[in-house]
């Protein structure tokens, strides 16, 4: 489907594409015409919830004479803030933070990820022209992917006789999906499991989120 408003009080076209097949020969037509073209970054803020079983890598003394392996699990639901920087038609690069906003006593996760995402079709980046005489913005409504990413965090457990707490770096993969709602936002759901280790534990993280996109041109 595409629009072609007009703005009278700029004197502009502002063209809006939501078939890729479409996207593609209009853009053949006007990319000679254009003065100026770009991917648009993307921020977003989101919540979910994050897992993480936890192994101790040394053994605890739980009490007179009894050693054993640690192992617990905690789940807690947090925050992000995500940025997508250096988009590209069939990948881009992101980074995000991860906070608590709910708690439970003794437990608590920090963490900061980097990594990349890549999408299963080509054009899936949102890409602006502009021109003296026109606007183009061509903007996907579903998109796909795969990612991988490095994290690293902070985290604490509450154990039968004391809260600890450790820095792990981390390892993951995931998918997830996003859908243009509004020209300028769009919905995201994102799914990543990883292994990280610690200085005292090994873990499993797991974490699923519920994001709100915004397809920042700056």
């Amino acid at each position: 489907m595409i629009y072609f408003p007009y703005n009278e009080s700029k004197g502009e076209i502002i063209i809006k594409i939501k078939s890729v097949l479409s996207s593609s020969i209009i853009l053949t037509i006007l990319l000679s015409k254009t003065s100026y073209s770009a991917q648009l970054e993307e921020i977003g803020f989101g919540i979910g919830m994050s897992s993480l079983s936890i192994t101790e890598s040394e053994t605890s003394i739980e009490g007179e004479n009894t050693t054993e392996k640690l192992s617990v699990s905690i789940s807690l639901v947090t925050g992000n803030a995500y940025w997508k920087f250096l988009p590209k038609n069939d990948y881009s690069l992101f980074a995000e933070f991860f906070f608590p906003l709910v708690a439970s006593e003794g437990n608590t996760l920090f963490g900061t990820s980097i990594g990349v995402e890549y999408y299963f079709s080509q054009d899936n980046g949102v890409i602006k022209e502009d021109s003296e005489s026109f606007k183009l913005r061509m903007t996907p409504s579903l998109r796909y992917y795969l990612s991988g990413m490095v994290s690293s965090y902070y985290f604490s457990y509450a154990t039968p006789s004391s809260v600890k707490n450790d820095i792990a770096v981390a390892l993951s993969v995931g998918g997830g999906a996003t859908y243009t709602v509004m020209e300028d936002f769009a919905l995201k759901a994102d799914l990543s499991i990883g292994r990280g280790q610690g200085v005292i534990t090994s873990s499993i993280a797991t974490r699923l989120f519920a994001s709100i996109i915004y397809f920042w041109d700056r």
